[in-house]
């Protein structure tokens, strides 16, 4: 879906819902689109991604956002709606960051 997130190990990450039944809770999945890649002293900028760096991560949990209310009202004529959405989430924690060959030397 073309989303970036930044991330260090140990954070949690909500991204939009994963398929249930091909992410099961538990499962460890490796992301290897790496774009940049830091540390204190050095950072890896990507053309367009890092060589070699990769971040893994586990599904922790399928769950939904709270509640957003969409409320429409047309003024004069006594007509109103009101409308609940909660959006379907999918809970990721991160468990290692590989920086790759480059970050190394």
């Amino acid at each position: 879906r073309g989303a970036q997130y930044k991330v260090t190990k140990g954070d949690l990450l909500v991204v939009d819902r994963m398929d249930l039944d091909a992410y099961p809770v538990g499962k460890h999945l490796e992301f290897e689109r790496v774009l940049l890649v830091g540390s204190a002293d050095r950072t890896l900028v990507g053309r367009p991604n890092v060589t070699g760096a990769s971040v893994t991560a586990m599904v922790e949990q399928h769950t939904k956002d709270k509640k957003l209310l969409i409320f429409k009202k047309k003024r004069r004529k006594n007509h109103k709606k009101s409308q609940g959405f909660r959006r379907h989430l999918t809970l990721l924690r991160i468990k290692d960051i590989i920086p790759g060959k480059l970050m190394s030397e």
